[in-house]
């Protein structure tokens, strides 16, 4: 597994590795709020993971529009994330819907 937090940028992209690093901590965070609660706020807590992941992979998009190699395996693990994430979300709104 590849760490974003050990990603190299070039210079002048420190704004993007600054937004990549919170938006992939605020995807565990609030995962980690998500952990333990129940129904609604839980659900409140996982769309907001699903969505700083969304940023991570947005961010990583932009690095790779400006024609920089990133590791294919950091690419996929944020895919992964947001999949997991996605169907946990999923899995909440069956149980609400009962």
């Amino acid at each position: 597994m590849v760490a974003i937090h050990t990603l190299r940028l070039p210079r002048g992209l420190a704004h993007l590795r600054d937004h990549l690093h919170r938006a992939a901590d605020n995807t565990v965070i609030r995962l980690s709020e998500a952990n333990g609660r129940t129904m609604g706020n839980r659900y409140q807590h996982l769309e907001a993971a699903y969505a700083e992941n969304q940023e991570v992979q947005a961010v990583l998009g932009l690095i790779r529009a400006r024609q920089i190699e990133l590791p294919v395996a950091i690419i996929r693990q944020a895919d992964r994330v947001g999949a997991l994430i996605y169907g946990l979300l999923r899995a909440d709104l069956r149980v609400d819907i009962g």
